[in-house]
């Protein structure tokens, strides 16, 4: 399919965002040349993107289509699993499942109606930390989309111990880490692949109290078992202490001393 492109003057795209009151719901689509409102898009499709919608396997199983896609995405990506979704919203429908709990609290700028939902259904909370200025039409902002940092702070600190969390979580991404999220009837925050094998479990809780002590350590073990690992650790804001259960080792101490080793 071949789609004419007309090419406004800078003049007349002025003229057109003005009619439209700067909200690009409202220009007609003939008026876009190139399209970044939607991923969905508006535009011609390429004729390779055709030939490859016609040769499709539509196979129900095993899928030669699929298999140069998981491919692609395994070389380019390098992740092991590649689950294909039909949009954005079923994408978030899948990892909102795998990474959010209950009481989780996560912080962006003018989420989509969707993301919040998605999030909410699981329990989570999402707050909105957009700066002031981008409610206001009289303000003349540059971006009005930017983050409000301070905002930002106040909506992390209701939840220190994802801080932590991410803190490790980027850490390991630092370190080239393969770093993966482990759940059965307990849960471990990470667990490190080395090569072929689960190499090191670490648990990661800001504080460890009565309500917490017990769940961390139980969850811990259970990775230790699952991947018979001789040792494990327990990350935290300033404790250390050192604990020997079924004659397996953890070693408990500050994010601190873990970051510089």
């Amino acid at each position: 399919m071949v789609e004419p492109i007309v090419l406004l003057s800078r003049e007349e795209r002025i003229k057109r965002l003005k009619k439209a009151r700067y909200n690009l719901f409202f220009l007609d689509s003939p008026d876009v040349a190139i399209d970044f409102l939607t991923d969905s898009g508006t535009g011609a499709m390429s004729e390779n993107q055709w030939a490859g919608l016609m040769q499709g396997d539509e196979s129900y199983a095993g899928s030669t289509s699929f298999t140069r896609l998981k491919k692609a995405v395994q070389k380019i990506l390098g992740f092991p699993f590649v689950i294909p979704v039909h949009q954005g919203r079923g994408a978030e429908s899948v990892f909102n499942k795998v990474l959010l709990k209950k009481g989780d609290v996560i912080a962006g700028n003018t989420p989509f109606d969707t993301t919040r939902a998605h999030i909410e259904n699981r329990g989570a909370k999402i707050i909105d930390v957009t700066r002031r200025e981008a409610f206001s039409e009289k303000s003349r902002f540059g971006f009005k989309g930017n983050v409000d940092a301070k905002r930002l702070e106040r909506a992390l600190s209701q939840n220190k111990g994802k801080i932590l969390e991410n803190a490790v979580f980027v850490e390991l991404k630092r370190r080239n880490k393969e770093a993966y999220y482990y759940s059965n009837k307990n849960e471990c925050d990470f667990i490190i692949k080395g090569g072929t094998r689960i190499t090191e479990a670490i648990q990661v809780c800001y504080v460890l109290d009565d309500a917490s002590r017990e769940r961390e350590i139980n969850g811990l073990l259970e990775a230790m078992d699952k991947f018979k690992l001789k040792e494990g650790i327990i990350l935290t804001r300033e404790q250390t202490e050192e604990i020997t259960r079924d004659g397996k080792k953890i070693q408990i101490m500050p994010v601190f001393r873990w970051l510089v080793e």
